[in-house]
């Protein structure tokens, strides 16, 4: 790595480092290249890390077993090294299903114990934490350089390929080259997620008890309508849960100080509500609010809702995927459109690459799908393997 006078060389620049972003650098690393990450918080893990997500989604296929085994994966990739990671240092056993699905428990900790070892596992990789890619620079719809903003200076990256991890599409913004964004009104609600301890007498109840309370604050006061589908799960710990609300998406990110200030008063109520909240309080909160949508790609292939529920195959895939269209409505909150069981749909090269810029790559919730499709797509499980499958495709890119 050259580092001198705030210029950069190297081979590949991977921008954000949630889950997607970390699995592309330690792909392009293991190949001997030279790589950078970047990413505008303060710690490697995205959405997930944020959002204090309790399970991997993504891992499996569906089906009607009552087990699965851990091993059982959909893809033989990093997403692998992660069961293998949980087994042997948490001692995790098996994956846990719920309803139609399965997905593997994640302790508190272990995603970035598990995504900082990727980081740290070579030498050849350059991170930078609080940087934000601000500028682009080509040449014949070729990129070239890419300034960083970096802690009050500025980082020039001279780079090869790029590979958008950033979850909004950042890179192709700045390279003014085609992308897709939804509609404002259709766009998925976003998350923000707080920890409650010293809850007492827990039962699963508390599932269905949470969801109904909230609903009924929600109808008679002034707080955001998406507040009524907040959650409620169980944490690792005796007396501990997590309250995870949704929130209507914007452009500029939701006001993490007011999401705070909305936990605080549904937290009050549900002390007056609930036994159990009698005496609760609060624990860790997310850093920001996590959107579950923001701008995609526009690749060379744009992966539909037909071609998810199809289980649909294709000659150029790079991943296999099987959880459901997932999407988190403003109007009517969650709901689900699964595929076959026993079966997977594929995600092509296609989707990872644009139609316009020749070096730019997208991994993660940044790949070329339709708004539905990514319901499905966005989750942990695809997203690490959508990362890995774009570091791959960078390293074939440089030497062809």
């Amino acid at each position: 790595m050259n580092d001198r006078k705030n210029k950069i060389i190297c081979d590949v620049l991977v921008v954000g480092a949630g889950v997607a972003g970390v699995c592309a650098t330690a792909a392009v690393a293991r190949e001997g290249l030279r790589v950078v990450i970047v990413e505008k918080h303060d710690f490697p893990g995205g959405v997930a890390e944020n959002s204090m997500n309790r399970y991997v989604c993504g891992l499996y296929s569906n089906e009607r077993a009552e087990k699965k085994g851990l091993e059982d994966t959909l893809n033989n990739d990093i997403t692998f090294e992660l069961v293998k990671f949980l087994t042997e240092r948490y001692k995790v056993k098996e994956p846990d299903r719920m309803g139609k699905v399965f997905v593997l428990p994640l302790p508190d900790g272990s995603l970035k114990m598990f995504l900082s070892g990727l980081l740290d596992q070579h030498e050849n990789i350059g991170k930078y934490f609080m940087a934000e890619a601000v500028r682009v620079q080509k040449n014949n719809e070729h990129i070239e350089q890419v300034h960083v903003s970096h802690k009050g200076q500025i980082l020039e990256i001279n780079c090869k390929v790029v590979i958008d991890c950033s979850g909004d599409a950042v890179v192709s913004k700045l390279a003014q080259a085609p992308y897709q964004l939804e509609e404002p009104a259709r766009i998925q609600l976003s998350s923000y997620s707080g920890k409650v301890v010293r809850l007492e007498n827990m039962d699963e109840s508390l599932m269905i008890k949470v969801p109904y309370f909230c609903a009924k604050y929600i109808a008679s006061g002034t707080l955001p309508d998406s507040l009524r589908f907040t959650k409620f799960l169980p944490g690792d710990a005796t007396g501990e849960g997590m309250l995870k609300m949704n929130l209507p998406y914007e452009k500029d990110g939701f006001d993490v100080r007011l999401a705070d200030k909305y936990m605080n008063e549904l937290l009050n109520f549900l002390r007056e509500q609930i036994p159990a909240f009698a005496d609760a309080k609060r624990g860790d909160s997310s850093k920001y609010v996590s959107d579950r949508e923001g701008a995609r790609l526009s690749g060379q292939y744009v992966l539909t809702q037909d071609d998810v529920c199809a289980a649909r195959k294709f000659k150029d895939a790079v991943v296999k995927a099987a959880w459901p269209i997932e999407i988190w409505s403003p109007e009517k909150g969650v709901h689900y459109q699964y595929i076959k069981e026993n079966d997977h749909y594929e995600i092509p090269k296609r989707c990872l690459l644009s139609q316009k810029i020749s070096n730019l790559i997208a991994a993660g919730k940044c790949i070329s799908v339709s708004h539905e499709a990514l319901g499905s797509t966005r989750v942990m499980g695809p997203c690490m393997s959508t990362g890995e499958a774009a570091g791959k495709c960078a390293v074939e890119i440089i030497r062809r």
